[in-house]
């Protein structure tokens, strides 16, 4: 097994600084009140000077504080619903993790007009309408025949229940979800596909393309841990597609997050609403292979280069690849050395990557 060494990155220097009086060595020095020290006491303390209403402010500057109010580590977590191969009519279902919009875009009409010079109104899982055919009858999932969970008074059974000659679905399939509608601001939020995004999703969800693409503006993106683990031949045929489809995309930042768990949390926490950060990660590590003596690179380095070598020659910059830990409600979820090691294993030396070159289309 691989030798580990982790680093714990150093502290922040501290900026406080304090200053003692340093009197002269043979003078004693005692200090004693004078009326003019009580005025200029009872002045001081006699409570805060009147503020001005902050409607009365100027324009310019109540404008530099509505762009303040805006966040700059907002996370927004994609799940996806449904697998086919397990329920055979159930639709697939892309939805944002429970979330507070932005104060700023319901304060007041001037707040929310300055916050829609950044935020735009997006749809996710359009992508699932991508093989939609009007000439086709199709049954909401909710009163599907197929759903166990169906709402019976009002199930539709006799006009669906038929066998086509040619050995197609015999029920008619189900609607695909409308399109869920989000508030995003692609230059400062993260999109986090987090442990409850399938990795079977994950090709179909990042590589459609035209009037059915997914985040067409998407700058930052995050990729929980089992979305690199899960590849028993070690071909990753979902991700590498995945990942190279992103040129599409002015992406600059791509993040793997190895220290969150889908029930790690007591489920208000996970499925309510509550904060979701990702922080930058308080250690590094390097290591040597067995038998080698210089360093191995690491997964970042590997792809770093992967993604240099597929976008030379297409007139954009390289994304920047990195670590990223999570904390959900504030908490920390799992443990970020052993998920990093795990997926650093998982990836090896990454040779099969290097080789690796797109199918024409992708």
């Amino acid at each position: 097994m691989a030798n580990q060494t982790f680093h714990l990155l150093p502290p922040a220097a501290s900026t406080n600084l304090s200053y003692t009086p340093n009197p002269h060595p043979h003078a004693q020095v005692d200090w004693t009140s004078t009326p003019a020290t009580k005025a200029t006491l009872s002045k001081e303390t006699g409570g805060p000077p009147p503020r001005k209403p902050f409607s009365k402010l100027p324009l310019e500057l109540r404008l530099m504080i509505w762009q303040y109010a805006i966040p700059n580590d907002r996370v927004m977590e994609v799940r996806s619903w449904g697998d086919p191969a397990i329920r055979r009519y159930a639709p697939i279902k892309y939805s944002v993790a429970p979330h507070r919009p932005p104060t700023i875009l319901h304060v007041n009409q001037e707040s929310r007009c300055e916050a829609l010079r950044s935020y735009r109104l997006i749809e996710i899982r359009v992508s699932t309408w991508r093989d939609y055919d009007p000439s086709t009858t199709y049954i909401p999932w909710t009163y599907h025949p197929a759903n166990p969970s169906s709402d019976r008074k009002y199930t539709v059974r006799d006009i669906v229940i038929r066998l086509p000659a040619d050995g197609s679905l015999p029920l008619d399939p189900a609607m695909p979800y409308s399109p869920q509608k989000i508030y995003i601001d692609y230059s400062r939020d993260t999109i986090y596909l987090g442990p409850d995004f399938s990795r079977k999703r994950l090709e179909a969800f990042l590589t459609t393309t035209g009037s059915y693409q997914e985040l067409p503006g998407l700058q930052y993106l995050a990729l929980d841990r089992k979305l690199w683990l899960v590849s028993p031949d070690r071909r990753w045929d979902y991700l590498r597609p995945s990942l190279y489809s992103l040129r599409r995309r002015p992406l600059k930042e791509i993040y793997i997050v190895p220290d969150d768990q889908k029930h790690a949390l007591e489920d208000r926490y996970y499925y309510r609403k509550h904060k979701i950060q990702l922080k930058d990660p308080e250690f590094d590590y390097t290591f040597t292979s067995l038998g080698q003596t210089e360093l191995t690179k690491t997964c970042v380095e590997n792809l770093t280069e992967w993604f240099g070598r597929l976008l030379k020659g297409e007139g954009r910059g390289v994304p920047k690849v990195g670590w990223k830990s999570v904390r959900r409600a504030g908490s920390r979820v799992g443990e970020y050395r052993e998920g990093a090691w795990e997926v650093q294993r998982m990836l090896g030396d990454m040779s099969v990557w290097k080789t690796w070159v797109p199918n024409e289309g992708v």
